[in-house]
């Protein structure tokens, strides 16, 4: 089973000058496996943009796939995001 970043885009609203004022969170959920897989009990997860007095930069994720085992029920993937 893949997760493929490319495969999905995120957008957030516009902030006037891009000057997040506080704490932004972002659900994110898995709604559809490839290849018999299933979501378990934990298919959603929040993405936290901390404030930043500092217009200039991005987000984005470190890698664009990340894949997990099916066989291991107890394995955590790890999804970096970078910013600069």
């Amino acid at each position: 089973m893949k997760l493929c970043a490319n495969a999905y885009k995120l957008v957030f609203p516009e902030c006037g000058s891009f000057v997040l004022p506080s704490k932004q969170d972002v659900k994110i959920q898995l709604t559809k496996v490839s290849e018999g897989g299933r979501i378990g009990a934990r298919g959603m997860f929040t993405l936290s943009i901390l404030a930043n007095d500092n217009p200039h930069g991005s987000v984005q994720l470190a890698q664009t796939q990340y894949s997990v085992s099916e066989l291991d029920t107890n394995s955590l993937q790890n999804i970096r995001v970078t910013r600069s």
